[in-house]
C-alpha cells in the first residue's frame, strides 16, 4: 500500500510539473508573437523622420531614431544610410514601429550612398 501511494504522489507531481512547463511555454510563445512581427519587404518611398514615420510600399510605419536599427550587409550603418527608392526588409513591433531595417538594394542606389 505504501508503494502504491508513493507512485500516485510522484505521478501527481510529474503531471503538475508538465502542466507548469506547458503554461510557461505557451506564455513565452504568446509574448514573443505580440512583440515583433515577421519580416516584410518593400520600397522606401517617403521618409518623414521628424514626424516619426516612413512610407514603405504605400503604408506608413513608425520610425524612431533611437529604437530603429539599420543594417547593410550584416553591419549596423545607421539611418543616414537610408534613402528613398531603396528596397528594405524590416521588422515592426506590435505598435507598428520599425525596430530593424535591412537595406537590400537596388545596388546602384547603395553605391551612390556609399560614395557620399
Amino acid at each position: 500500500m505504501k508503494y502504491l501511494l508513493e507512485g500516485k504522489t510522484s505521478l501527481v507531481i510529474g503531471l503538475r510539473f508538465i502542466f507548469l512547463l506547458w503554461i510557461l511555454s505557451s506564455s513565452i510563445s504568446l509574448n514573443a508573437q505580440a512583440v515583433l512581427s515577421g519580416s516584410q519587404a518593400g520600397a522606401l518611398q517617403d521618409m518623414q523622420r521628424s514626424d516619426g514615420f516612413f512610407t514603405i510600399s504605400n503604408r506608413n510605419y513608425g520610425f524612431d531614431e533611437e529604437l530603429t536599427r539599420v543594417f547593410y550587409d550584416g553591419q549596423e550603418v545607421g539611418s543616414d544610410f537610408l534613402n528613398e527608392n531603396i528596397v528594405v526588409r524590416f521588422v515592426t513591433n506590435r505598435d507598428g514601429l520599425m525596430v530593424r531595417i535591412e537595406v537590400l538594394g537596388p545596388i546602384e542606389n547603395i553605391m551612390a550612398l556609399e560614395e557620399s
